[in-house]
């Protein structure tokens, strides 16, 4: 591979890692879907209800996915349902999921929106995940020699602003932890860039510009 196609490389790896750009394609449309789905109207819930919701959005989010992230149609949608409200609802005291069912059955203000946030929270987390993982597996590949080259080109383009014992590295001793350094290079830099939009926004509320 040569220098100039490994830096282009390294260069659209990173592109395609920009936490905002995946944000854009994975986190939006599933608010989108999870907004669509309406619960129920019922003078009474009840657990036949929150259970045929949360299952029937789980599996219409994953049906979704498409590309190299693509997650297909669950097998269990609602455990994977249930794995999601235990990890993402608030509870104190008990398992989410139970929090939730709890809250919906007793129409807590709220808690129907916070249900349906709380599955969107968890479906997008492991559909990053997934993401992050085919950019980088298609991305690097295993052979050590084009792992070493696009070590060397991440270290040339970006050195400057690399701590100095990775920006004086030899590839070899780097090249196992490529995904780690574009991950965090990627993340690193999207947070510069908000930063800079904050402070500009902050600037023109107050008549500063």
């Amino acid at each position: 591979m040569k220098n100039s196609e490994a830096a282009n490389k390294v260069v659209q790896l990173l592109e395609n890692l920009d936490p905002r750009k995946i944000e854009r394609e994975i986190d939006e449309p599933a608010m989108g879907i999870a907004a669509a789905f309406q619960w129920p109207e019922s003078a009474r819930p009840t657990t036949f209800e929150f259970m045929e919701f949360i299952q029937r959005l789980v599996a219409n989010l994953y049906s979704q996915a498409t590309g190299l992230e693509a997650m297909g149609q669950p097998s269990d949608a609602y455990a994977l349902a249930i794995a999601c409200l235990d990890q993402h609802y608030p509870h104190s005291g008990m398992n989410g999921s139970e929090a939730a069912l709890l809250d919906f059955l007793s129409a807590r203000t709220g808690s129907q929106e916070a249900i349906k946030q709380a599955l969107v929270l968890g479906y997008v987390s492991q559909r990053r995940e997934a993401v992050i993982r085919a950019l980088l597996v298609v991305g690097l590949g295993n052979d050590w020699s084009i792992r070493c080259n696009l070590t060397q080109a991440f270290l040339t383009l970006f050195r400057d602003h690399l701590p100095p014992e990775i920006a004086n590295a030899k590839p070899a001793q780097l090249a196992d932890s490529l995904e780690n350094l574009l991950l965090t290079y990627a993340r690193a830099q999207a947070a510069v860039r908000e930063s800079f939009r904050n402070e500009e926004g902050a600037r023109l509320v107050l008549g500063l510009t």
